[in-house]
């Protein structure tokens, strides 16, 4: 006879909060966003924004074969592939959770707790609205990725990489992680091997976004100046997002803004660094100094959704800076 007996009570009301948490998120991603008038939504999925922001084309794309098979309204089309794409990304930060060392309803709850940081990264901050279907999107890839990297499946990794990179050239991150985490772990031989794949994948991938958009007007492949229309360096260092993003330290209003970007998730963090007992997840955490360095020259900083990729890394990093707090204060010296 076949077995009958219904799901276990626990999993029953994980996928209830899941599916309320999800048509939440889904709800809040649409519900306050807006779309910049040079890439619209409509425009990415017709290949005529500009460039760099129609290189991001992956969310658009997966939007527009929906849309274009079912019929749907499109704008509800949008708050259920949000609310997917949370779920997700939900369910991919507690297989990273897992990885590392959580328990089950640790790492799912840290999973859920993404929702948190929703509004920090699309709510708070006005440039924070613009929509693009990528932003969401890269939480999962690097969710996933973090994920594998973790269980050492470096060939999935690659697979991974060829989708990510239609979706956010962000994603290109977790390769210094894989030689960060890997170095010494594996021959020399096939470390080597792993990144001339990572890195040929790259410049692939890029090479067909670039034959296939790069006549758009626009900036190129990066953006430089606040002016998307200006080719190469900026006009002028006021109009550099180098200048600007200076002076968002001489704000207070500013540079809280920029301090909230994790939901000040980071504070736990710094207190309970040295107490993370996984190698893997401290070393993921220099990826968030290095990200912010990267993009201090070619994003606006107070423009939350560009740090919303690294979402996964803090949170599973905050969950397992508690876990050690809390075992030390269960069982003091």
């Amino acid at each position: 006879m076949h077995n009958t007996s219904p799901l276990p009570r626990h999993t029953t009301l994980a996928i209830f909060a899941l599916l309320v948490l999800g048509l939440f998120a889904g709800m809040i991603r649409t519900y306050f966003a807006a779309e910049y008038q040079y890439a619209t939504l409509t425009m990415m999925m017709d290949g005529t924004a500009v460039i760099p922001l129609q290189f991001r084309v992956l969310g658009a794309w997966i939007i527009k074969g929906i849309w274009e098979t079912t019929g749907m309204d499109l704008s509800q089309l949008v708050r259920y592939y949000e609310s997917v794409v949370f779920i997700l990304s939900t369910l991919a930060i507690y297989l990273y959770g897992k990885a590392t060392g959580l328990s089950k309803p640790a790492a799912l709850l840290t999973g859920c707790a993404l929702l948190f940081l929703y509004p920090y990264y699309f709510v708070y901050q006005p440039l924070g609205h613009f929509y693009y279907p990528g932003d969401t999107l890269s939480i999962l890839f690097t969710a996933l990725g973090l994920w594998l990297l973790a269980e050492k499946r470096f060939n999935w990794f690659a697979i991974l990489l060829t989708i990510a990179f239609f979706n956010r050239e962000s994603i290109v991150l977790l390769i210094p992680l894989f030689l960060f985490t890997s170095y010494k772990q594996i021959p020399n031989n096939k470390l080597v091997l792993y990144l001339v794949l990572y890195s040929a994948v790259f410049l692939i991938d890029k090479s067909i976004l670039a034959e296939l958009f790069g006549n758009n007007p626009g900036a190129g492949t990066v953006s430089l100046d606040h002016d998307i229309f200006h080719h190469g360096w900026p006009r002028s260092l006021e109009t550099s997002r180098v200048y600007s993003n200076t002076l968002l330290f001489f704000s207070l209003d500013g540079a809280l803004f920029f301090l909230s970007y994790a939901g000040f998730l980071w504070l736990p963090v710094l207190v309970g660094y040295s107490q993370i007992s996984s190698v893997f997840v401290k070393r993921s955490l220099w990826l968030i100094p290095l990200s912010l360095l990267l993009m201090f020259p070619v994003a606006n900083f107070n423009e939350p959704r560009i740090y919303a990729d690294l979402a996964p890394i803090i949170l599973i990093a905050t969950a397992h800076a508690l876990k050690q707090l809390r075992q030390e204060s269960t069982h003091p010296c």
